[in-house]
């Protein structure tokens, strides 16, 4: 049976996959909508960005409009700016994750803890 430090360290790499699953998913709908939004009102300029960021990396296609200013309107820049937080979210789980993971590893290896 794992000792208690080891549980504890699961339990959070599995709530930051957790917490990485939903934010994913709240960061996509709100991508969808706005891609929605641009293929509605600025068609010429959603495709004129390359087949890869219009069908695989959908948010990379918007970070492309905003980059390369095809667009500058200020219901898009706000919208985009509001998908911005999940992407820094993200990078915090998976930074959670990994260190409790590492953390795991070297209990282990190291003796302190058993499995």
């Amino acid at each position: 049976m794992p000792s208690i430090e080891i549980k504890i360290l699961l339990l959070i790499v599995v709530a930051a996959c957790v917490y990485l699953f939903i934010s994913e998913i709240r960061r996509g709908c709100r991508a969808v909508r706005l891609i929605g939004w641009v293929k509605d009102n600025h068609p010429k300029e959603w495709n004129a960005l390359p087949w890869t960021a219009r069908r695989i990396s959908r948010v990379g296609g918007l970070g492309l409009l905003l980059k390369r200013r095809m667009i500058s309107d200020r219901y898009f820049i706000a919208k985009y700016k509001a998908i911005k937080p999940f992407q820094k979210d993200q990078i915090i789980a998976y930074a959670v994750a990994f260190g409790a993971l590492a953390l795991v590893g070297l209990g282990v290896k190291s003796g302190y803890w058993h499995w």
